[in-house]
């Protein structure tokens, strides 16, 4: 009789144990979207100095313009519907820095990620002649995203501050 109920408490426990492995299994991970380039530190520095998280190059220099590199990204392990999202700006800058004006950059307003595709790219585009006559001023821009569509936003990854070292960045290129 002890034997009985014995194995029918193994049994019971194993079952338990069964159960609860199967649960862990069908824990769905939510989809959010948000900027990689929010993940690099406080702030995204153009140049980058290559010893940190933030490792290849950032930007080009070309048309006049020097291209920062960003993007938006959708986590999670769901189908991949398509999203789209708002750019912005902010107006407060970086500690040490000017915020860059207007009229001296351009940015397109609506990122659209096509169906089946997590990430979508886009640049900061900046007037190269703006920072050749302002080459001794440090110039930062937070650049957000918001109003996703089919995912949430995450929102503590949604803005990267962008931190443009202008006279590193002008010497790095041999520019006079």
């Amino acid at each position: 009789m002890n034997k009985i109920i014995y194995n029918l408490f193994a049994i019971s426990l194993f079952s338990l144990l069964l159960i609860s492995c199967e649960d862990e299994r069908k824990i769905d991970i939510e989809s959010k979207v948000y900027m990689p380039q929010s993940n690099y530190g406080i702030t995204y520095v153009v140049p980058n100095n290559g010893t940190d998280i933030q490792k290849n190059k950032n930007y080009e220099i070309s048309d006049n313009k020097l291209k920062i590199y960003l993007g938006v990204y959708c986590s999670g392990l769901g189908e991949m519907k398509g999203y789209s999202v708002d750019v912005t700006t902010e107006s407060v800058p970086i500690d040490g820095t000017t915020i860059l004006p207007e009229s001296d950059f351009s940015l397109p307003q609506k990122i659209i990620v096509e169906k089946g595709n997590r990430e979508g790219y886009f640049n900061l585009e900046v007037n190269m002649e703006f920072l050749k006559n302002n080459r001794n001023t440090d110039f930062s821009l937070p650049v957000k995203i918001t109003n996703v569509t089919n995912y949430e936003l995450y929102d503590n990854l949604a803005t990267t501050k962008i931190h443009i070292k202008t006279s590193e960045l002008l010497e790095k290129e041999n520019i006079e």
